[in-house]
């Protein structure tokens, strides 16, 4: 299985389908091993963003990709933007909702979300 030999990361922006104003929101973007569609996603990189506050339309992110990632597996990154930091998703929140798939080589990318 042939991997990502070195650290890559991947840089984008978490885009709104309508601006909203934050006050110490919180964003998590993460990328998702998708190989297996008769299983749970297993989560293989993460970040969290604290204290988003302002009038966004969309949130710049970075996402630092472990090394050694089999580019033979399919990825899928998600996003959610909680507008207070809670352990859970709420109504008024926002989370990716479309699949947005991720190739090893991609160096960018947009994540749109929609409020729930």
């Amino acid at each position: 299985m042939t991997a990502l030999r070195r650290t890559d990361t991947i840089s984008g922006f978490v885009r709104l389908e309508r601006p909203a104003e934050f006050d110490r929101a919180l964003l998590v973007v993460a990328l998702h091993d998708v190989t297996y569609v008769d299983a749970p996603s297993r989560i293989v990189a993460e970040r969290v963003y604290e204290r988003i506050s302002g009038h966004r339309d969309e949130i710049p992110f970075r996402l630092s990709l472990p090394e050694n990632l089999p580019v033979s597996a399919s990825y899928a990154l998600k996003a959610e933007i909680r507008r207070t930091a809670r352990a859970a998703l709420r109504r008024g929140d926002y989370l990716s909702i479309a699949a947005h798939p991720w190739s090893p080589g991609e160096t960018s990318a947009v994540i749109v979300v929609q409020q729930i």
